[in-house]
């Protein structure tokens, strides 16, 4: 059924790629060394235990350089090598979920990145196959398409495996453009190629017309330093070496390296950065947050799942078809056999997606848990920061979160170390960042708090005397020193204070191994054999990992350094802040609610704190108050909700305060210069008759039986709280005051 789709649309128009497309792929490696670490991911993910990083001098291409990259993994058939030029093909996460490649496209990025051409020779049991990516090619033959030649030989005759004329023809011409185009320019220079893999199997790829910088001269520096590669740029004084060398790059490119690497035909001495850490501490972080990469891996474990499940019911369809249809000779036996095998295999497959898929959808709702590594870089604290893998990968070195990004100078030299699985987050294209941003953001947060964590842990936090005297112990003059004293003394206890760790020449396994001065103390061939440590002097030993005490996260209460104002007691809040705080409603309930009266006088709030003395002339004025009260809404709602006393206060219709000595004298002035106020609107009327007729009757009560002094306190206080007390007016208050 797929193969009628397939010749339904051939006369169809493919997509193309264009030439110009190797250039722009090429360019998303902002990082140099980033290009040369996807030569050496691919090497890793070929299962490869050594890789050769070196230059050949050729006086015939340009910088007269050739870059090869050399490894013994398990290499690649013919069938294999022409997919090596299909963008976005990669099968590696099908087959191991710890490979870094997932993309196919990290060896065109990355060579391309470096030069204009490259060729690949490969070796895999009796095939020797080449592939060649030039531009240089395109570009003398006018070519917009993509073209590769991919010649293949036997490894035992050195013969093409040609099996047609026709297939014979295209080799001859495969052949006769990887000598017009690359360096080797005869059959036999092509064939000695294959030579320089020693190994069963193997990989060598070549990188010739190497980049010129904007000086004319090569991007990579392969003079300064014999046995290295350096970036030819001064833009930086004090560069990161990481930034600077390949071999200082390479040394922490991996996690957990296993694979040695050379870099011009001398071992770099490979190091987990964990191991170099002084007073390390470990976290476990657990998280629900981080699911896009999950998600899409689901939909894609579903899809595979449903197209596996279409296929075995076809199978189980034309094996039931083949029951029917062939008789019972041996042919049609062996026809009916071979399709109810293909159904079983058809449905196994099935089998084995759903399962896979109930697992990834099972861990989908499942927390992630990280590991946080935190601990002082002692020998050279002026590289600090986090340094962030992804399945055992390098994305991001020498972040700064949390205070370190705020400049903070105590917590120079911290450093921080995680190793994210690509289900968690997944890495852009280049391995240089993390395709999801907000995920990505999340997890420097929570690094951030865990940094603080360890901080306080290391109980250096308000502790300047102690973390003083712990940086000038290991040669640190001030806190502020970049570089430490390189006095035997200080140099001495730097190391003694860190582990030593060496990893086996033979079998890869790491060792603790006893104090040493120096690093050309430890041989780079050293084998397990030379330990002094009895216990692991065989590569039969179990491999040990540092041993680090585990931390917890503290949440910090947040600090208020003010308590909330609506939280505080009326008995805490100041006189002066009660003040501002009744100007400035007073502003604001006129501001909303237009007085009746603009031009008039309006009556003052009655005192609290005279509520008591007063009690007896309100309950007496308190009717006529009702039916005479010329207050505006605005006023009679202004109450303050503090509940507190506050001296009297006079306040007129734009807001300001008056002093008692001019109320005072306001309210013995004549009555002729002051507007009398206005009758009372049928609504108030309604009201005040309202509360006249729900409130006992003045009448009833006897002068002579007064309410006593605490039962009028509490009753006046009560009114003057909830809003409803009576104000006299300021004739009667007079009055009253006068007797």
């Amino acid at each position: 059924m797929a193969r009628m789709a397939h010749s339904q649309y051939s006369s169809l128009r493919r997509a193309q790629l264009d030439i110009k497309y190797l250039h722009t792929n090429s360019t998303t490696h902002e990082f140099l060394f980033g290009a040369l670490a996807e030569l050496v991911d691919n090497s890793r993910d070929a299962g490869a235990t050594r890789i050769d990083i070196f230059t050949e001098d050729c006086a015939s291409v340009r910088g007269e350089k050739i870059l090869c990259f050399l490894d013994n993994g398990e290499g690649m058939s013919p069938e294999d090598s022409g997919k090596v030029i299909q963008f976005g093909y990669s099968g590696k996460r099908a087959t191991d979920a710890r490979s870094i490649g997932q993309y196919g496209n990290g060896l065109k990025s990355g060579a391309m990145r470096m030069a204009k051409d490259f060729i690949l020779f490969t070796k895999r049991e009796n095939a020797l196959s080449c592939v060649f990516l030039s531009r240089t090619f395109h570009e003398a033959e006018n070519i917009t398409e993509i073209v590769v030649p991919l010649p293949s030989w036997s490894a035992s005759t050195k013969l093409p495996l040609t099996p047609t004329a026709q297939e014979q023809e295209k080799h001859e011409v495969e052949v006769d453009v990887i000598k017009r185009f690359s360096p080797f320019k005869t059959l036999g220079d092509i064939l000695a190629q294959f030579d320089k893999i020693k190994s069963p199997s193997g990989t060598l790829v070549m990188i010739f017309n190497l980049r010129l910088g904007d000086n004319g001269q090569l991007e990579l520096d392969f003079t300064t330093a014999a046995d290295d590669i350096l970036m030819d740029d001064d833009s930086e004084i004090r560069m990161k070496p990481e930034r600077r060398s390949f071999r200082a790059y390479s040394a922490i490119l991996y996690y957990d390296p296993r694979m040695k690497i050379y870099i011009q035909h001398k071992k770099v001495r490979t190091q987990r950065m964990v191991d170099s850490l002084y007073m390390p501490r470990k976290y476990h972080f657990t998280s629900k947050r981080f699911k896009t990469r999950m998600e899409t891996e689901v939909l894609k474990a579903r899809q595979n799942s449903r197209q596996a499940d279409e296929a075995a019911r076809e199978a189980e369809s034309s094996a039931r078809e083949a029951e029917i249809q062939f008789g019972k000779s041996n042919q049609d036996k062996i026809k009916v056999r071979s399709a109810q095998e293909g159904a079983k295999r058809a449905n196994d497959e099935a089998k084995s997606k759903r399962s896979l898929l109930q697992v990834m959808e099972k861990s989908l709702k499942e927390p992630k848990t990280l590991d946080f590594i935190f601990g002082l870089n002692i020998m050279n604290r002026s590289q600090d920061g986090l340094f962030i893998y992804n399945c055992s990968r390098l994305i991001k070195m020498y972040q700064k979160v949390g205070q370190q990004s705020d400049g903070n100078r105590e917590m120079i030299g911290v450093v921080g170390i995680v190793d994210v699985p690509h289900l968690v987050l997944e890495p852009t294209h280049n391995k240089q960042d993390f395709a999801d941003s907000k995920e990505y953001r999340q997890l420097l947060k929570a690094m951030g708090d865990h940094m603080a964590q360890f901080w306080r842990d290391s109980q250096f936090e308000g502790n300047p005397r102690k973390l003083t005297d712990m940086w000038s112990s290991f040669g640190y003059t001030t806190l502020d020193s970049v570089d430490p004293l390189m006095d035997v003394k200080f140099a001495r206890k730097r190391r003694m204070n860190l582990q030593e760790w060496a990893q086996c020449d033979r079998c890869s396994k790491w060792r603790s191994i006893p104090y040493t001065l120096q690093d050309s103390d430890i041989p780079p061939n050293w084998e397990c054999k030379m330990n002094r440590d009895a216990s692991k002097k065989s590569c039969d030993a179990l491999e040990l990992k540092k041993d680090i005490p585990i931390g917890q996260l503290q949440r910090q209460a947040p600090v208020d350094k003010e308590p909330d104002r609506r939280k505080r007691k009326p008995e805490d809040i100041p006189l002066e802040a009660l003040a501002g705080k009744r100007q400035t409603s007073r502003a604001s309930s006129i501001s909303s609610t237009p007085p009746t009266t603009p031009s008039a006088v309006v009556p003052s709030i009655v005192p609290q704190r005279k509520a008591a003395r007063d009690a007896s002339v309100r309950l007496q004025y308190g009717e006529q108050q009702a039916r005479h009260s010329t207050t505006s809404t605005a006023d009679r709602d202004f109450i303050d909700d503090s509940g507190i006393d506050d001296e009297p206060v006079r306040r007129v219709s734009s807001g300001t305060k008056r002093s008692s000595a001019s109320d005072e004298m306001l309210e013995q002035a004549p009555a002729a210069k002051r507007r009398p106020p206005p009758p009372p609107s049928t609504q108030q009327a309604k009201s005040a008759s309202s509360r006249t007729s729900s409130k006992p009757s003045s009448k009833t009560t006897s002068p002579t039986s007064a309410p006593s002094h605490s039962a009028s306190r509490g009753h006046a206080t009560s009114q003057a709280r909830t809003g409803s007390s009576v104000r006299p007016p300021p004739a009667a208050a007079a009055a009253t005051a006068g007797a």
